[in-house]
């Protein structure tokens, strides 16, 4: 079962009720979602989400989530959402999420965090995702806000090949760690782990 089926069947998640209503999209391959959330006696709409199922062999699959209200959208939401998605897109798929709610993540990627090491980014590498690109600026400006695209490896050689890119990237930010600031803090504690986990997963 793939995320919109899922969440069109509704979960439970703890005390938490999600449930997506499904819309058509722009053209055959897309279809829209809006996600709803229950949550002790509070429910509402939780995010938004185009799929789109791809165009072989020219169009690769991809996911983004957007709109997302940040009063409802809770971590336990999150992990699921990033979850579903890692596990309903193929090897070279996208999951792309609006950061502009997440304050952390905002700063961070604005003060050179690694896309993977911050907040929103390490979720998304820890479930599989291992090739990243900030959308600040977007392109033509038609894709929307901004947001963290990660892609799903497409065969154990481009996992290898990017987890090497991370692993550069991570170690030259923790060179930066040294003096850094407090604020720096939890990203470095972040990094810290990734690396250890990229040394011990390779």
């Amino acid at each position: 079962m793939n995320a919109a089926d899922a969440l069109t069947s509704g979960i439970r998640l703890g005390s938490i009720y999600l449930r997506a209503v499904r819309m058509t999209g722009r053209f055959p391959e897309e279809e829209n979602l809006e996600v709803y959330a229950c949550y002790e006696e509070t429910c509402g709409s939780v995010f938004l989400a185009k799929v789109f199922h791809g165009r072989p062999p020219h169009y690769r699959p991809w996911i983004e989530v957007f709109s997302v209200d940040p009063r409802l959208y809770t971590q336990p939401v999150e992990e699921l959402t990033i979850a579903l998605a890692y596990r309903s897109l193929p090897p070279g798929g996208r999951l792309m999420v609006e950061y502009t709610w997440d304050p952390l993540t905002l700063w961070e990627l604005e003060h050179g965090v690694p896309p993977q090491v911050t907040r929103l980014g390490s979720l998304m590498f820890l479930h599989g995702f291992t090739w990243f690109k900030d959308w600040y600026f977007p392109e033509g400006f038609m894709e929307g806000t901004q947001k963290l695209q990660g892609e799903k490896p497409i065969d154990e050689d481009a996992r290898r090949r990017h987890l090497r890119e991370a692993l550069e990237e991570i170690q030259s930010f923790l060179v930066r760690c040294r003096n850094s600031s407090h604020m720096l803090a939890p990203a470095c504690s972040r990094a810290r782990t990734l690396l250890y986990l990229i040394k011990v997963g390779s």
